[in-house]
C-alpha cells in the first residue's frame, strides 16, 4: 500500500452531515482522532492487525487525551450508536467511506499497472509479416505489369485512332480536289464518270 500523506476532508460535508450533527463535541473530536489512526493503519480505514481487531482500550489508549478510559468508552459507543463508525463481524471498528475510497484506489492502481504491462511486452518474431509484404510485393509487380500492358494497349488503340482520322482526312483531301477539277473541265468519261480531264 503505498504512503499517502493526507485524506480528503470536506469541511461542507462535515458541518452537514446530519449523523455528526447530532454527536456532542466530544464524540466528534474522538471521530477525528479515530480517523486519523485509521488512516495511518494497514489495511487502511480499519482498525486491525493482520486480520485481529483492536480491543477497545488498544483503540481508547492510541488516543491522547485527559480524560478517563471510562469516558473514553461511553463516547465511542455514541460512534457506534449513530453510525459514525461501523463495526465489523470479527469485531473491528472502521470507516465505510475510508474502507470504500482506498478499494476505488486499489482498483485505479490494478488498472494502471495492467496498462503498463501491456505496453511493455516483448514483440513476439514472426516471419509471417516478411512472407506477406513478400506477397504484397509481388502482386504490386504483377499489377504493374498489368498497368504497363494497359498502358500500351491504350497508347496503341490511340496511335491508330489517330491513322485512320489522318487517313479519312486524306481520302477526304481528294475526293474534294477530285470535284473541284471535274466542276472546272464539267466532263465525263465514257462510263458517264467524271473525267479527269486526260485524253483516254
Amino acid at each position: 500500500m503505498s504512503k499517502l500523506p493526507a485524506f480528503m476532508f470536506y469541511p461542507g460535508d462535515w458541518r452537514k452531515d446530519p449523523i455528526l450533527q447530532r454527536l456532542p463535541l466530544a464524540a466528534r473530536g474522538l471521530l477525528i482522532e479515530l480517523l486519523c489512526l485509521m488512516w495511518e493503519n494497514v489495511p487502511r480505514g480499519i482498525l486491525e492487525t493482520n486480520g485481529v481487531p483492536w480491543t477497545e482500550k488498544e483503540i481508547l489508549d492510541s488516543v491522547s487525551s485527559p480524560e478517563s478510559l471510562r469516558k473514553k468508552r461511553r463516547t465511542l459507543a455514541v460512534l457506534l450508536l449513530n453510525s459514525a463508525l461501523t463495526r465489523a463481524e470479527n469485531g473491528a471498528i472502521y470507516s465505510r467511506r475510508m474502507v470504500r475510497d482506498e478499494a476505488k484506489r486499489a482498483a485505479g492502481r490494478q488498472r494502471l499497472a495492467t496498462f503498463r504491462a501491456k505496453q511493455t511486452q516483448p514483440v513476439k518474431a514472426d516471419v509471417t509479416p516478411v512472407v506477406t509484404h513478400v506477397k504484397r510485393l509481388s502482386s504490386f509487380s504483377v499489377s504493374s505489369s498489368n498497368l504497363t500492358s494497359n498502358r500500351k494497349a491504350r497508347l496503341k488503340s490511340a496511335a491508330e485512332l489517330r491513322r485512320e482520322r489522318n487517313q479519312k482526312i486524306i481520302s477526304e483531301a481528294l475526293r474534294k480536289v477530285k470535284r473541284e477539277r471535274v466542276a472546272r473541265t464539267g466532263r465525263r468519261d465514257v462510263h458517264g464518270k467524271p473525267s479527269d480531264g486526260k485524253a483516254s
